[in-house]
């Protein structure tokens, strides 16, 4: 399964679990989901800014040696254009409700968005992801190849006999 794949099924199974919430949308807490080794997504933490959640040591912790990890989060979108002049989404005219599922590879930053409006609509952002939370989320997965890399040469230097 490539890259796309795997996170497009990764952000329907979350889809899947908010779909019942009172407000799927307006989510109170970000969160960071895992692939478990049974296929499922589960939640391994929460954090009431997406920011301050990735970059979290403990965050690190929670998805060390995890094959795939991913953030979902909600807020307000709207379209480039709208926010030329500084205008923040949440207060653009044509802003739009909207959840978000961000992973990474070592290609960059995966997004599958929703809309309130439209739930059963996805757009994917393959690879082209831009802006602060691509940014937090790469980075997030940059340092969490480094600390399984050193504890590779740790824990492999005690196998040299």
């Amino acid at each position: 399964m490539n890259n796309k794949d795997l996170v497009i099924l990764a952000e329907n199974q979350v889809h899947n679990i908010h779909k019942d919430h009172k407000n799927p949308f307006e989510l109170a807490m970000s969160s960071i989901w895992v692939l478990n080794a049974t296929g499922e997504m589960t939640c391994r933490k929460l954090y009431g800014d997406v920011y301050d959640l990735l970059d979290s040591p403990e965050t690190l912790t929670a998805i060390k040696g995890e094959e795939f990890f991913g953030v979902l989060t909600s807020g307000w979108a709207t379209p480039i254009e709208d926010c030329g002049d500084g205008t923040p989404p949440s207060k653009a005219k044509q802003r739009r409700r909207v959840r978000l599922f961000v992973s990474a590879t070592e290609d960059g930053a995966i997004s599958v968005l929703r809309f309130k409006d439209n739930p059963d609509e996805t757009i994917i952002d393959e690879g082209t992801a831009k802006g602060s939370l691509a940014d937090a989320v790469v980075n997030l997965y940059e340092r969490k190849q480094v600390v399984e890399a050193l504890e590779e040469i740790v824990n492999g230097m005690g196998d040299t006999q």
